[in-house]
């Protein structure tokens, strides 16, 4: 087991069943030896996601000492055979990209064809491949090159790519049924053609926030804070962007279907060269199944399948919407639904990590900031009238996250302005979690001096 200062932490048997908190996959990883003519790999934990991470094995583990006995207990429970039974059964596809290379001059035209190629290891024959431009799929869904009928050997992927002027980072990657390969990083260029100019991004904001919930799930200012999040992220923003859309949902406008919609909404408005923020501020909950929900306002808690709104559709709308995108959660508890409210908003304990983790891994590439960690509660605020979480975001927003004085809050700034401020308004018992992808650049959310 390795635990992080930063709260982060990761446990695995030398096979590789591993558990971990929404960052901690990036915290260990395989060293595989190649001979003494060829250069080591190095693999991370993250990328044997798809057949090693598995939290039900390491429980076992603990409860009879036998990493065989733990695998035939949790295969007993699920119904099915585990057939990854060490690291070395997993190694990920290799995949290399062809074109454009590293070193490509400047281009001088936005179109850029992207070609690459990926090779099976073993038994397990490439599935599909993917375009992560500077950190997020190209096109969405629409981007992957899947194998209806995968093969062992080679297979090749092509992408017709638009660029706006800057730099781009692209890399491909290359899944199997147990693994995902990743291509070396190409960075390129486009300089422009002369005639266009430079055009700003927009910024698409669905904020949601909800305090009237029926009995003793009411909150205090929950409503009230998406709100000043709108105005706040709308006034910080502007500078920054050509164009800024939020759709606000409060109280009683917040139904699932409501919701729903702004997500659809959301999917629909966005584009490539585009940057969405979705805020939720209210509780969250789990099913009989251990399935997560979110609750709207008309939420029926004991009938949560058709009443409330799945994490699963959260994240199928958010993986599959092209741009930039963040995920701001307002509502991380542990405990369930007969624990009294008492201004603590609630989530389903560590199935909120989950969600973080599977939103911020390569495939996704996702920017996620959550209130609080997996066992805490997330707390309201009766002297500042605010949830700790989004007073501190709105604060940092403001300028209070501005750590270089140069005008701008950047995203890594607002990270650690909103993690220290938090622990501070908490009195150490909440703790933020921010999940980004891998290499991510860091970015302004916020201009508060000309």
């Amino acid at each position: 087991m390795f635990v992080g200062s930063d709260n982060e932490w990761v446990v695995w048997t030398p096979q590789g069943y591993h558990k971990a908190s929404p960052n901690g996959q990036r915290l260990i990883g395989w060293h595989v030896n190649k001979g003494e003519d060829q250069a080591a790999e190095f693999f991370t934990a993250a990328q044997f996601g798809k057949s090693l991470y598995r939290p039900d094995i390491l429980a076992h583990v603990l409860e009879t000492g036998s990493v065989a006995e733990a695998v035939k207990l949790a295969d007993q429970e699920r119904g099915k055979q585990t057939l990854v039974k060490k690291v070395e059964d997993a190694l990920p596809p290799t995949v290399r990209l062809i074109s454009p290379v590293s070193g490509s001059p400047p281009l001088d035209r936005s179109t850029l064809t992207v070609t690459a190629t990926a090779g099976s290891r073993g038994v397990h024959p490439v599935t599909m491949l993917k375009l992560l431009v500077d950190g997020r799929p190209y096109d969405g869904l629409k981007g992957e090159r899947k194998f209806d009928s995968p093969k062992l050997g080679e297979v090749q992927g092509t992408w017709t790519v638009e660029l706006s002027v800057g730099k781009h980072r692209l890399q491909v990657l290359a899944d199997s049924a147990v693994s995902q390969g990743k291509s070396d990083d190409v960075t390129v260029s486009y300089i422009g053609g002369g005639a266009e100019p430079v055009l700003l991004p927009k910024l698409y904001v669905v904020a949601i926030g909800i305090s009237e919930y029926p009995g003793t799930l009411k909150l205090n200012y929950a409503a009230k804070d998406a709100e000043v999040f709108v105005r706040t992220i709308g006034a910080g923003g502007k500078p920054l962007f050509r164009q800024i859309e939020t759709k606000l949902l409060t109280d009683k406008q917040a139904t699932r279907a409501e919701v729903l919609k702004s997500l659809t909404w959301l999917r629909q408005q966005m584009t490539q060269n585009d940057f969405g923020i979705f805020f939720f501020a209210g509780h969250g909950e789990k099913d009989s199944d251990g399935a997560l929900y979110f609750l709207p306002v008309d939420a029926d808690t004991t009938d949560l399948l058709s009443s409330a709104v799945p994490s699963e559709q959260i994240k199928r709308s958010m993986t599959s919407i092209p741009g930039k995108l963040m995920l701001m959660l307002d509502a991380c508890h542990s405990g369930g639904l007969d624990a009294p409210a008492n201004g603590k908003r609630r989530a389903a304990g560590s199935l909120t990590d989950d969600l973080v983790r599977d939103l911020i891994n390569d495939d996704n590439g996702l920017i996620v900031m959550c209130s609080s960690t997996g066992r805490e509660f997330s707390l309201e605020n009766n002297e500042h009238r605010h949830g700790n979480f989004t007073l501190a975001v709105t604060e940092g927003l403001s300028g209070k996250a501005d750590f270089n004085k140069d005008g701008s809050v950047y995203i890594t700034e607002l990270d650690l302005y909103v993690t220290d401020r938090v622990k501070e308004l908490s009195k150490g018992q909440q703790h933020p979690v921010t999940g980004k992808p891998v290499g991510l650049r860091p970015f302004p959310l916020s201009k508060t001096k000309p």
